[in-house]
């Protein structure tokens, strides 16, 4: 098992998912949380928006991220966040959707 957390992302809508495949008996569990502030910091949870809140997902393919009763687009431009995934016994191939980095590489 293990993690992988994005960049600093920007939800511009509601149509975001994870590509991955899971093997039987393993699971990926994902969460969206306010970016660590530090090389030696912690994402820190934002309520409904924690893996507790994240909507029972498919197994493989296209993954959607969706919250019980939250709007990823609610979570504001303002705000740095990213995206956190937990496997075990899962291959994660990228995210995408209505999403974008919130510091693109290469610019200024």
């Amino acid at each position: 098992g293990g993690w992988v957390t994005s960049p600093a992302l920007v939800f511009t809508g509601e149509d975001a998912y994870i590509t991955a495949d899971v093997q039987p008996g393993g699971c990926l569990e994902y969460a969206v949380r306010r970016a660590p502030m530090g090389f030696y910091a912690h994402a820190e949870p934002i309520p409904g928006y924690d893996f507790s809140d994240a909507e029972t997902a498919r197994p493989s393919g296209h993954i959607p991220v969706k919250f019980r009763g939250r709007a990823l687009s609610g979570l504001g431009e303002e705000e740095n966040v990213v995206l956190m995934i937990r496997v075990r016994n899962a291959t994660v191939y990228g995210f995408g959707g209505d999403v974008r980095a919130k510091f693109p590489r290469g610019r200024g």
